[in-house]
């Protein structure tokens, strides 16, 4: 595919994505939500393909008239696309050869059915539905996208139709990068504030150095996992706000990290504190969606392998302003909360996947929507 004819081919999905601030939208963003209606999806096994029992890796991916779900299987290193019911495709990445994508992939962002932009901690990668390369480029500095329940999360976006949008570290200081396709180059960058409770950087709070970063309605969205507070950027004008979005049910922000650097020690003061997640848009309601994992006492609970399980989901919704207009404690013991999760039409799913749950035998995933009134 040409770069002429991706970029007519991803107009209207960029429109999708950045162009949802229009007038004459309805009011549901100003509702109090008091209820989830929430319904249970199984998908049927396919004897060919070895599903995940939740993929920590997925987001949503536009397939005919109706949205699909892409989740990257490690196991097999492919992307598996399903909907609601059932395995719709396969797409079978390459290691090797002029089609090869090296590592494990860490960041993945349908722009299309055929053209999907991967990132692999070796380089960006836009492929076709065929998993044949489109275009590939290498960014020298220090990139984090990632999805981890324990450090941050971080997404990819599209902008203006040819600008791919990702974050990078620069001694210490966090930029989101704008790489034109057109000009194959980086054509601008834009420095993200630090916390509001860390704004000189000076605390350290282990893992959790790097913001949570993601795109929607012509905004960078961003915040920190040890803090409730939400940053955005104007994409356009660089406008820059802060919104407070604090939760009722956790803590809003955490103790800086005293300890040594050593890697058990960070992790149990991962686990004990609140961790917020990055925010996502649901474009049919109109409403901002992010996900919080309360702390646990280490010293209470000794198995090591459940701990993340036993901690307790929180998932808050917003709305246009990121007021909270919603905060509803999830049943335990059933979720996964490794960044089990994904926006879909209206809602929201989350994969039932829990160690101290009731085991699985296939994939499940529960569809979280907001009841509007």
């Amino acid at each position: 595919m040409t770069p002429k004819l991706l970029y007519l081919h991803c107009a209207l999905v960029a429109f999708v994505m950045f162009s949802c601030n229009k007038s004459g939208t309805t009011d549901n963003n100003t509702s109090i939500i008091d209820s989830l209606e929430i319904s249970s999806k199984y998908i049927q096994p396919v004897d060919s393909i070895q599903f995940l029992q939740s993929y920590n890796l997925s987001c949503s991916y536009p397939c005919g008239d109706s949205i699909a779900i892409m989740g990257y299987n490690y196991r097999t290193h492919a992307l598996d696309i399903f909907s609601d019911s059932t395995l719709l495709n396969k797409i079978q990445l390459e290691h090797h050869g002029e089609n090869g994508i090296l590592g494990r992939p860490t960041a993945i962002m349908p722009i299309t059915r055929d053209s999907i932009w991967i990132y692999d901690q070796v380089a960006f990668y836009l492929i076709d539905s065929q998993g044949k390369l489109l275009y590939k480029f290498k960014e020298d500095r220090s990139v984090f996208l990632n999805a981890n329940y324990a450090k941050q999360t971080a997404v990819m976006g599209w902008y203006d139709n040819d600008c791919l949008l990702y974050p990078v570290d620069v001694n210490g200081r966090y930029f989101v990068e704008y790489y034109s396709l057109k000009q194959k180059k980086i054509v601008k960058e834009v420095e993200l504030d630090g916390a509001v409770c860390n704004r000189n950087g000076k605390n350290s709070y282990g893992y959790m150095t790097y913001p949570n970063v993601s795109f929607a309605n012509n905004k960078i969205i961003y915040n920190y996992p040890y803090e409730s507070n939400i940053q955005t950027i104007e994409l356009s004008t660089g406008e820059k706000q802060e919104y407070k979005a604090e939760s009722k049910f956790t803590d809003n922000t955490i103790n800086p990290y005293n300890g040594s650097i050593n890697s058990v020690e960070m992790l149990e003061y991962a686990w004990n504190n609140v961790h917020f997640f990055d925010v996502a848009y649901i474009p049919q309601v109109e409403l901002y969606v992010r996900f919080i994992l309360d702390g646990i006492d280490v010293k209470k609970h000794k198995d090591r392998d459940s701990v993340v399980d036993a901690r307790k989901l929180y998932v808050s919704f917003m709305d246009k302003d990121f007021n909270v207009v919603g905060e509803f404690p999830l049943k335990e013991k059933r979720y996964s909360n490794f960044h089990g999760w994904c926006v879909f039409p209206r809602g929201i799913i989350v994969y039932v996947d829990n160690l101290l749950g009731e085991a699985q035998d296939n994939l499940v995933f529960d569809i979280l929507a907001p009841v509007l009134h």
